[in-house]
């Protein structure tokens, strides 16, 4: 008997949750980087961490909300401070 392979087709709100699912986990991967650099290479204690992480929600916030777009984050740090962000 010959083995089928089943496809099972997504509803559009499967997608909509993958998607999240994906950026959700994304966003968690940079910020455990990069704090975690502030705090090991940089020496940043408790409060300078909770200072930074709580600055960083803001932004996101900011953001998410339509006040900031993150192509023009982008750009600042290209100007001001010569960081390219190519992933």
């Amino acid at each position: 008997m010959k083995k089928r392979n089943p496809v099972r087709q997504l509803r559009e709100s499967d997608i909509r949750r993958i998607k999240k699912e994906a950026a959700d986990a994304a966003v968690r991967y940079a910020l455990v980087l990069f704090l975690n650099v502030m705090r090991d290479t940089e020496g940043y204690g408790v409060k300078r961490l909770k200072r930074v992480y709580e600055a960083i929600e803001c932004l996101a916030d900011s953001v998410s909300r339509g006040y900031v777009k993150l192509a023009d984050l982008e750009q600042a740090l290209k100007d001001e401070a010569d960081i390219h962000i190519e992933i």
